[in-house]
């Protein structure tokens, strides 16, 4: 199946687009959608802190499965001033 991974910021510059169709495993929960984008970006693995995953704009666990069509995104701590 399918998800649409939206980056933003600095995970935009490290998968060098703004989106992205992501092949998964039927089934498959955000931990290992994660796992599958970590493989076609390997900048990712070494990020100092982890993303917070979010599923069709809501934030999520994880363990949360995924279905065809999802739109997934992992963002990113930030800090202001």
């Amino acid at each position: 199946m399918n998800v649409r991974v939206v980056h933003f910021a600095l995970m935009r510059e490290l998968c060098d687009c703004d989106a992205e169709l992501l092949s998964i495993p039927a089934g498959a929960n955000i931990l290992e959608a994660w796992r599958g984008l970590c493989k076609l970006h390997a900048g990712l693995r070494d990020l100092p802190y982890d993303p917070r995953p979010a599923v069709d704009r809501r934030f999520a666990s994880w363990d949360a499965p995924l279905v065809e069509g999802q739109e997934l995104c992992f963002l990113l701590p930030t800090s202001g001033g």
